[in-house]
């Protein structure tokens, strides 16, 4: 019986860590830094500019990404104040394109409170892919 029941609690710790690897909510990145990742065997590097209007704690920002050998801007938007706290990108890693490792997911905040992701980072070649449609989600609390 104390066999069965290990068997049992080491069947349930294995899925719990396996849903917690692979449904990982998106992560909020700074508000402005330079980020690096690796997507597979690549080099990755995200670049998040926020831009404020008289000092202000909310406005346009940028998300400036490096893969592939490319450069591309996504714009977006960000609001640092004391109860939004809304990142200007937000990263997950999950199996888009189908190949066997996980991509980088590049999340982007919605005024309706969700979150977009219209970009990837694809583990086999390295580079910015667009996602149609858009994945939606839900903002978690940060």
């Amino acid at each position: 019986m104390r066999k069965l029941a290990a068997f049992a609690g080491l069947i349930l710790l294995a899925a719990v860590g396996t849903a917690v690897y692979f449904f990982q909510p998106p992560s909020a990145l700074a508000y402005e830094d330079v980020h690096m990742f690796r997507v597979g065997p690549h080099a990755v590097t995200l670049e998040t500019q926020s831009f404020t209007i008289a000092q202000g704690d909310n406005g346009a920002a940028k998300i400036i990404v490096l893969a592939g050998g490319q450069q591309t801007v996504l714009d977006s938007w960000f609001n640092n104040d004391l109860f939004s706290n809304i990142h200007p990108a937000y990263i997950s890693r999950q199996n888009v394109d189908d190949h066997w490792r996980r991509d980088l997911v590049i999340w982007q905040p919605t005024y309706a409170g969700g979150l977009a992701a219209s970009a990837y980072i694809s583990s086999e070649d390295g580079r910015l892919h667009t996602l149609t449609p858009p994945l939606q989600r839900q903002r978690l609390w940060d």
